[in-house]
This record gives structure tokens, C-alpha cells and sequence, in this order.
């Protein structure tokens, strides 16, 4: 039986070889069927499902190759592969470090393992990792790419440039470290030498999505949005599962006011890559700019599910659950955000808020206080203490707050709105002349705001008439 195995493991290898993956398979399973636990071909035959594109079915073969032997390095680096490339990237940190224990010198795995710490955020250990990898293999171009990315992301940005050059050095035809070197360059100011850069990618190859997204990023930099948002669109076109692009691509659409578009790219985005927290927040927030509240609460909760620290999603989901009715699930959410950032100003103006339609004014104050101590130009914070503070009867102490939040803010027409309550406008009054500047310009006010500027106007020429 042995050699029969042994033979058709031979043959089967030089199929695998030859790149004749049926016949390899169709070799392996033979051997499977007359030795259902034979590692190797368990292993290869989890090689080749990754090469089909299939992550799911070899994580199925390299776990039963590995329990079938747990000792050879291999089996646990390439099962970390396929772990993350299904977006496992903890566990797939957990496997590198099994295989790095049975072959401590094990360049591949340094090198992966590095990526894995980097997405979940161990960007320290990830330097480390990676290099070690670099010092085992200093000629090669790969590993001073993944250097390079750590140490972009550690906001090393000279570093970052130093590593994506030689990684160009060593192969000149390395097009995501062209692209690396491009974006970091960018990051440091230097858009002309960023621009040569992105140049090159697109002479190497026209049809490099990453070089357009590049030269987007440049001209974002640049303050050019529309034609960053035509580049962000070309990216998309030769690349469309390319979820950076239709990202930035819709952030430029919602600076540039079409929320359509917007909303329609954030999607693409998230289809793309649906564990994308980030595409899920901003198409909440562009959601809410439509009046698309229930659907802003689902991106919104949906973004907080798949990053739980995103202070940000954190705090629209609160505002959404604030908006829909739910006090106390906004007021626990407020909470979770500033326990996660202490000093979010914004997070306790808007649990002040929440606390305050809770009928909690004491400690809906003290929230308020907070948020100007920590950002003293918060002229919501300043607008809605006026506000707590007219209901607790403290009118003198209402007025100074509502002055302030109109000196930071001179269109803020729900302040003036809260000063009438606090004060009788009379003829010739500055303020009532303040009021009906402003509605010359309320072509220009949110909708919002223009119904507070018709409540303080009217409740202004009665106090006058």
C-alpha cells in the first residue's frame, strides 16, 4: 500500500508541478481514499482550492492536515493564509505564531504575520515582525513593501518613503510600492514628486486602477474635489470590486452635494467589502442628510457591530436612536463614546442633549460644561446650556451662554430663537437688527434653522409691536 501511496504522490506532485490542478486533485483524492489522514495530500490538495479561489473549502483541508500532523510549519502558515483572506485576521495571527514556534527563521510567516497584527491594530508587534522578516531577506522586495505599510501606519512617514523606495530599487516593476511611495509622499507634502511617481505606474500600466487612486489622492490633497472625483471614478472603472475608490469616490460626492451619488457609492463600497465600517458610517451620515432616518440607524448600527471602538459610529448611532425615539439606548450609547474618547467634546453636547429631553437638566448641564471646558468654541453646547439654563429659571446666566454661541456662530438662529425666551426685544434693538440680516441671507440657512429664525423673528416684532 505504501508504495502505491507513494507513487501516485509523486505523479500527483507533477501535475501540481505542470499546473494541471484536476489531474493533481483527482491524484490526491485517490491517495485520501486509501489514506483518509495523509497530511501531505490534505495540504496540497487545501493549496489548490486556494488557488481556485475557494479560502472557505482549504481551510477545511489544512485543519484535517494539521490534525493529522501539527508539526510541520507549513500547514499552519498556509492555514493562516486562507484565514485571512476570509477576513479572520486574529485567528490568522494565532496560526502564523504556531507555525514561527516549530520554524522560528520563517520568513513567510514573519512577513504575514505582520500583515495580520497591522489590520487588527498591533502596529508595534507588526514592525517587529516584519523586521525580522526583512533582516532573514534583505533582497526582497516584499518585505520592504510590508515594512513600509507599518510604517506608514505608525505615521512614520520618512521611514515609510525610505522602505518603498528600495523596494522600487529592487524591483523596479513593483507597482504597489510605486503606489506606497506615491500615497507617502503625498502624506508628506511632496505632491510633485508624488506626481511623477503616479506617472510611472500609469506608463508601466494604463490600466492600474491603484495609479488613478493615487492621483486622486493627490489632487484631494490639492483641494481639486472634482477632479479628484474623476480619478476616484477611473479607479472604479478598471477596478470595480476596488473598495478604497468607490469610498473616496463618494466622499467627493458628498463634499461636492450630491448625496445621490453618494449614497450609490458608499453602497458600492460596502458591496465591495461588507465588513467596511468605515462606508457604513458615511452612508448613515449621508442617509440622515436625506431624510432616510431608519436607514441611517441601520448603517450606523451596522458600523458599531463590525468595529465596536468607532467612536464616531458610536456616537451617530446615539444621535439616530436619539432622533427615533429611544432616549435611553442614546444616552447609554453617549456614554460607551466617551467612555471609548473621555474627551469627546461633540459625544457630551449631544448626551447633554439626550439627558436633557430625559428631563435631566442638572446633569444634562454638566455635560454641557464639559463640552466647552473641552472645546471652549462648541456653540451647540453653549446654545443648548442657554436653553437648560432659561428652564431652571437662571435667565441672566441664559443670556450670557446664548450670546456667546451667536458671537461663535452669527447664523445660528436656534440661539436667537432660545435668547427670546430670555429677554424682550424692543425698537431699534441690535438683536431684532441682527435677526433680519440674517433673513436677507436665509437662502443660505439649513432647513432647520430657517424655521427658529421665523419663530425668534415673530416672537420679536410682537414684543416690539
Amino acid at each position: 500500500m505504501s508504495s502505491i501511496v507513494d507513487h501516485l504522490f509523486a505523479k500527483a506532485i507533477s501535475f501540481h508541478q505542470r499546473g494541471r490542478l484536476d489531474e493533481a486533485a483527482h491524484s490526491y483524492r485517490q491517495i485520501l481514499g486509501m489514506d483518509a489522514a495523509h497530511p501531505d495530500s490534505l495540504h496540497l490538495l487545501g493549496a489548490i482550492a486556494f488557488q481556485r479561489g475557494a479560502p472557505d473549502s482549504a481551510v477545511d483541508y489544512y485543519e484535517r492536515a494539521i490534525k493529522a500532523n501539527s508539526r510541520i510549519a507549513a500547514y499552519h502558515s498556509n492555514f493562516a493564509l486562507a484565514l485571512a483572506h476570509l477576513g479572520r485576521h486574529a485567528e490568522a495571527a494565532g496560526r502564523y505564531r504556531s507555525a514561527l514556534a516549530l520554524q522560528p527563521d520563517y520568513a513567510d510567516a514573519l512577513d504575514n504575520l505582520a500583515n495580520a497584527e497591522r489590520v487588527t491594530g498591533s502596529l508595534q508587534s507588526a514592525l517587529q515582525h516584519g523586521r525580522r522578516a526583512l533582516a532573514l531577506r534583505s533582497y526582497h522586495s516584499q518585505s520592504w513593501y510590508n515594512v513600509g505599510i507599518t510604517e506608514q501606519c505608525n505615521n512614520h512617514g520618512q521611514e515609510a518613503i525610505r522602505h518603498f523606495k528600495i523596494a522600487t530599487i529592487l524591483h523596479p516593476g513593483f507597482l504597489d510600492a510605486v503606489a506606497g511611495l506615491s500615497i507617502a509622499l503625498i502624506e508628506a507634502g511632496q505632491l510633485d514628486d508624488a506626481e511623477l511617481w503616479c506617472v510611472r505606474i500609469l506608463g508601466a500600466d494604463s490600466q492600474s486602477a491603484k495609479a488613478e487612486f493615487t492621483l486622486g489622492t493627490l489632487l484631494e490633497r490639492r483641494r481639486d474635489f472634482s477632479a479628484a472625483s474623476e480619478q476616484y471614478r477611473r479607479a472604479v472603472c478598471k477596478e470595480s470590486s476596488y473598495a478604497e475608490a468607490h469610498y473616496n469616490f463618494a466622499a467627493m460626492q458628498q463634499l461636492l452635494g450630491d448625496l445621490a451619488a453618494a449614497e450609490e457609492a458608499f453602497s458600492a463600497a460596502i458591496t465591495a467589502r461588507p465588513s467596511y465600517a468605515e462606508a457604513h458610517n458615511n452612508l448613515g451620515i449621508v442617509r440622515r442628510e436625506r431624510g432616510n432616518l431608519k436607514g441611517a440607524f441601520l448603517s450606523f448600527m451596522r458600523a458599531t457591530v463590525l468595529k465596536p471602538d468607532f467612536t464616531e459610529a458610536c456616537s451617530s448611532l446615539a444621535a439616530a436612536l436619539h432622533a427615533e425615539g429611544f432616549p435611553s439606548e442614546a444616552i447609554a450609547c453617549f456614554r460607551q463614546t466617551i467612555k471609548l474618547v473621555p474627551h469627546h467634546a461633540i459625544a457630551y453636547g449631544n448626551l447633554g442633549v439626550a439627558l436633557s429631553a430625559a428631563d435631566n437638566p442638572e446633569e444634562a448641564m454638566a455635560c454641557y460644561r464639559r463640552a466647552v471646558i473641552l472645546a471652549p468654541d462648541h456653540e451647540g453646547a453653549f446654545n443648548n446650556m442657554g436653553s437648560v439654563l432659561h428652564d431652571l429659571g437662571e435667565l441672566k446666566v441664559a443670556e450670557r451662554c446664548l450670546r456667546r454661541a451667536i458671537a461663535l456662530r452669527p447664523s445660528l438662529a436656534s440661539a436667537y430663537n432660545n435668547l427670546g425666551a430670555v429677554k424682550r426685544f424692543k425698537a431699534n434693538d441690535a438683536d431684532l437688527a441682527s435677526l433680519e440680516a440674517l433673513e436677507r441671507s436665509e437662502a443660505a440657512l439649513p432647513e432647520e434653522q430657517k424655521v427658529y429664525l421665523h419663530f425668534a423673528l415673530g416672537k420679536a416684532y410682537d414684543d416690539v409691536s
